[in-house]
């Protein structure tokens, strides 16, 4: 049986080689050997080529720029401070252990962050004046500051506080928490945020004409 397949396969296979479908165009051109090169050889060759210092000093720039963020968020024109549930929109459709839907996808629900859970964190536009900065963490107080616009090393160094700068990963909290404007406070508690924010440009507009000292 296997033998009478086999034979049918060949016979299909030379079948379709002599269709008239297919026409052999003949050679156009030379023909050329081609000499591959051995593949350890290649391996040696590529090893051989490359300049570690160049790519030490591109990694070492890349490291560096890591630490400086460059993000742009108007200054914050009110101080004041919201209260608000901690809500986010559903992913996808919450449903109870009795199968009925207890959420549909784009409601609002209370955050996955584990309820209880605290933390405060602080995004800051870190080439404001040193005296606005000085201002801005002294309100602030104790948290986890979130900086742009410099160094974050260079900020943890003046104030002592635990920083990183606004990275593409960080960037997603802007949206997260709704900010829109710097410097902006977060503060978790519990099943709640508090949004505090200061009014930046009145404190700007102190400082460039001198009145930064009558208040």
């Amino acid at each position: 049986m296997l033998r009478l397949i086999f034979c049918l396969v060949i016979i299909n296979i030379y079948t379709l080689a002599k269709d008239t479908h297919y026409k052999d165009f003949g050679i156009d051109g030379e023909l050329y050997n081609i000499v591959e090169e051995n593949g350890n050889d290649m391996i040696a060759k590529g090893l051989k080529d490359i300049n570690i210092t160049q790519i030490n000093n591109i990694l070492k720039q890349e490291v560096e720029e890591s630490f400086i963020s460059h993000i742009r968020l108007p200054d914050s024109t009110q101080t004041l401070t919201v209260k608000q549930k901690d809500l986010v929109p559903a992913r996808w459709d919450v449903i109870g252990l009795d199968g009925t839907i207890m959420a549909k996808k784009g409601d609002l629900i209370l955050s996955e962050i584990p309820q209880g859970m605290s933390f405060s964190l602080c995004f800051v536009n870190g080439d404001d004046p040193k005296e606005i900065l000085d201002y801005v963490v002294n309100e602030f107080g104790k948290c986890i500051y979130m900086v742009n616009n410099i160094d974050s090393r260079a900020f943890n160094k003046i104030y002592g506080f635990e920083t990183y700068p606004i990275s593409k990963q960080v960037e997603e909290y802007l949206t997260r928490f709704g900010i829109s404007k710097f410097p902006t406070k977060i503060i978790k508690e519990s099943s709640y945020l508090y949004t505090q924010t200061l009014n930046i440009v009145e404190l700007k507009y102190r400082l460039r004409n001198g009145l930064w000292e009558k208040d």
